[in-house]
Order: C-alpha cells, then structure tokens, then sequence
C-alpha cells in the first residue's frame, strides 16, 4: 500500500445492546410515532424494528410521500397506521401531541395490536 503500514483492524461484539434488544423484545412492542418517514431508509428502520418486536410503529407524515418511499424500498406498509400531514414541521407537532395525549410516558407500553 504505497509504503504505508496497513491499519490495524479491531472487532469488538457489544453485548450490552444485544442485551438491550433481548429485554425489549420480552416486553409488549411500544407505539412508537415515526415522524416523516419519507426516505427508503427511515421507513426500513421503522419496519425492521417492529419485525423484531421492539415497536408498534405509526408512521406521522405525507402519505404521498410515506408511500413512494415504500415502494422505492419494496415495502409493504399493510397493517402499518398512518398519521397523515402535510409536511415535516406537521408531522413532529402532530406526533408531539399524540405523545401529550396518551401521557408521554414511554415507560409505561401500551399493548400492541397484532
């Protein structure tokens, strides 16, 4: 490599968020709001969490938008709730106030409906 020593590569397995994960998932998923899932990703992240058992997610956003980020991820929102709003700014003052209704407290889980 041009006379530079190659770098040395460490690998370390972290066993505390393995362990935050198995505790989660021995609990009822949480209702989690997703604020304006828009891109592939988001909505990825979103999906896999809840197919791990860690959320019930509601998807807070434009369902126009939700939609088409979906599809360009092969995604498949069935069963999934969708809070419509027009904008980014709408979705997080929408999802902060269904947080306010339901108390705000994510220490206390509300079954999921599966």
């Amino acid at each position: 490599m041009d006379g530079c020593p190659e770098p040395d590569i460490y690998v370390r397995q972290h066993d505390r968020y393995a362990r935050f994960v198995r505790e989660a998932q021995e609990r009822s998923p949480m209702r989690t709001a997703i604020v304006h899932p828009c891109s592939p990703e988001s909505l990825t992240a979103a999906i896999e969490a809840r197919d791990e058992g860690l959320i019930d997610p509601l998807l807070v956003g434009p369902i126009c938008r939700i939609h088409a980020a979906a599809e360009t991820a092969h995604l498949d929102l069935s069963g999934i709730s969708i809070e419509a709003v027009e904008h980014s700014h709408a979705a997080a003052a929408r999802a902060a106030q269904l947080g306010d209704e339901r108390g705000g407290r994510a220490d206390e889980r509300q079954p999921a409906h599966r």
